[in-house]
């Protein structure tokens, strides 16, 4: 599958050439560990990827500068879904002698329980341990930004109206609590959203809010639905995302999540 993908977008590399660069990208990373698969990144290959970036006069810089139109370099924006204990101790580490920005999106329960996530029961423990609350306040402290990942990392899609704004409103309510410092960015779950889900987040007060939709972004696209491209460990991979080569499979992307979405029926 990955030849026949890389082959097909080596034959529209010419074509891609032929529109503007994309002016601000997000990119979403999720573990740094040596499982290097789904949504592990290795530290060797993070560590190529801000290389990589640099060497390529690519820009890093916070999730909100995607409004800021005009900048004669591409720009991308580092977010990490979840909450893993990983980015805390190689990931931001990394960023922070680099002087570079990064939000880290949390799932607040997490901070009440410290559970490991139901997709990670056969995860080594080092590699699927979360944040404790200790930690997250330490790397607030430290200046990377934290965004919310809902309260329980539900779906929202497969739960009514009034689940989504406890999970949207509530899990605000608990970060900022906590931190004692506003929470302005959000992740839908999954990547499941739609435009009722995308009212409850603006009515919760968020100025950003990152899709798993693959692709690029304006100044003048939805703060509320920003597109993201997956970290991906592979440098090949990597180079050909970032250079937008991969985004022409954003039509199967979202066919994916909509057959999700019909088959996830909405409960009380």
């Amino acid at each position: 599958m990955k030849i026949r993908t890389r082959t097909l977008a080596r034959v529209i590399r010419p074509l891609s050439r032929l529109r503007a660069r994309p002016s601000f990208s997000v990119l979403a990373y999720h573990r740094i560990d040596e499982r290097q698969g789904g949504m592990s990144v290795s530290p060797r290959a993070f560590v190529a990827h801000l290389d990589w970036l640099e060497e390529h006069g690519i820009d890093v810089v916070p999730l909100e500068a995607f409004s800021v139109g005009g900048e004669p370099r591409p720009r991308v924006a580092l977010t990490f879904d979840d909450g893993y204990r990983s980015v805390a101790d190689i990931a931001w580490p990394e960023l922070r002698d680099r002087g570079l920005p990064a939000t880290l999106y949390v799932v607040s329960r997490v901070l009440r329980d410290g559970r490991r996530f139901s997709w990670d029961a056969s995860t080594p423990a080092e590699d699927a341990a979360l944040i404790g609350r200790s930690a997250l306040l330490d790397l607030a402290a430290d200046g990377l930004s934290i965004g919310s990942h809902t309260r329980t990392h539900v779906y929202l899609p497969s739960v009514g109206l009034e689940r989504v704004r406890d999970e949207v409103v509530g899990s605000r309510t608990d970060l900022e609590d906590e931190l004692g410092q506003p929470v302005t960015s959000f992740s839908y779950p999954q990547g499941g959203w739609n435009p009722s889900i995308r009212s409850v987040v603006a009515r919760a007060g968020y100025a950003t809010a990152v899709t798993t939709d693959r692709g690029s972004n304006e100044p003048s696209d939805d703060p509320l639905a920003l597109a993201r491209r997956p970290a991906e460990e592979d440098p090949i991979d990597f180079q050909m995302s970032m250079e937008g080569l991969y985004d022409f499979l954003r039509p199967v992307d979202t066919l994916r999540d909509h057959l999700r979405q019909r088959r996830s029926r909405p409960r009380a």
